[in-house]
């Protein structure tokens, strides 16, 4: 297990992608939530928000999944533009785009509506992409 705290861990990744990419991130918080320990928010030089999030698979799979999340979005699906996919030798890590939004605070029937909605949108995105 890592013994260095969350803040720690957090500047190396972010200082080890602006070596690898010159892309200049600075963190400005940390998510509470997140599948794998939560994401770091970043901004970009300009102002531009940004999430890093740690990829679980390979660097190929990775990019596969960024460009089939690009093809997705093209075509008016909510998704956040990858902007970067790095590979920091013992893991791969996303530099997305930051989208509004936060979880909802209570399910009520419209939000599982609207969650239902927005899922019924990605039917058929991959053989859309596999015909791409």
């Amino acid at each position: 297990m890592d013994s260095r705290s969350p803040t720690t861990r957090d500047h190396e990744i972010v200082s080890a992608i602006n070596r690898r990419t010159g892309a200049g991130l600075r963190i400005v918080g940390r998510a509470l939530q997140g599948r794998v320990g939560g994401a770091i928010y970043a901004e970009w030089p300009d102002g531009r928000q940004a999430v890093v999030t740690r990829f679980v698979g390979s660097l190929a799979e990775a990019k596969r999944t960024a460009d089939a999340l690009a093809y997705v979005r093209d075509r008016g699906l909510p998704v956040p533009r990858h902007d970067l996919v790095v590979d920091l030798d013992d893991e791969v890590m996303f530099v997305q785009e930051r989208l509004r939004g936060a979880p909802p605070r209570r399910l009520t029937p419209g939000t599982i509506d609207a969650i239902v909605e927005i899922n019924d949108r990605f039917v058929g995105c991959c053989a859309l992409i596999a015909s791409g």
